[in-house]
């Protein structure tokens, strides 16, 4: 009698982040909840932000979404990650990430690349195949200009996580939405569905938050 194959096991869901530029408070609440609506689940508080901690407050209040700001912040303990930049090492050559830690804490829990437009698109893949190898982290990736898309694919074949906004590409508050509908349609056609928040949480190895609507 034959064996049946083992099926292989499934792919990891997608953590989907939106990395906003700053903008008045109701807007961004407007935002934050139809980005999370989609399947957002964090959000990357630029350190520009007016109005920071009654914006930390507001999203806290209204919002599941897992968040993420400066470590020189002085609202860095409100959050639930700060971020560092990362010297360039030798296990990930001529590539500076971002270091995400819980605020007081020294143990990285994500990285973050961002990838700069470049005519050579072909270069985009093995880019993401080297910073995928070179970590067992959790890895987002960001890109911008004609290299965004390629680079979206080839992280969620890697991987990797996505990260998008008007933080990196410009654009009205409402492109948010937008870029963070595509980075969702995206993970969909790859296989790799948006986490949920508490799935993006234990994924990250944070405590839960406020359950999932």
């Amino acid at each position: 009698m034959a064996v049946s194959p083992t099926p292989p096991p499934p792919l990891p869901g997608t953590l989907i982040t939106l990395a906003p530029a700053p903008m008045e408070l109701p807007m961004l609440l407007r935002v934050a909840l139809d980005a999370q609506q989609i399947g957002v689940t964090r959000f990357e508080l630029s350190w520009q932000q007016t109005d920071l901690a009654q914006a930390v407050e507001m999203l806290r209040a209204e919002t599941q979404v897992i968040l993420t700001a400066p470590g020189t912040s002085p609202l860095a303990s409100m959050v639930d990650l700060v971020w560092r930049d990362r010297s360039v090492t030798a296990d990930l050559p001529g590539m500076a990430p971002k270091e995400f830690c819980p605020p007081g804490s020294n143990r990285v829990h994500l990285l973050e690349f961002h990838l700069h437009a470049t005519d050579v698109l072909g270069e985009i893949p093995s880019q993401v195949g080297l910073i995928a190898a070179g970590s067992q982290l959790p890895i987002s990736v960001s890109s911008d200009g004609p290299t965004a898309m390629l680079a979206m694919m080839a992280a969620l074949s890697g991987g990797c996580h996505l990260r998008v906004g008007t933080a990196d590409s410009g654009g009205g508050p409402r492109e948010n939405v937008a870029l963070a509908a595509k980075a969702v349609g995206f993970a969909k056609l790859g296989g790799r569905p948006p986490l949920t928040s508490a799935e993006a949480r234990v994924q990250l190895g944070l405590a839960p938050g406020k359950i999932d609507a």
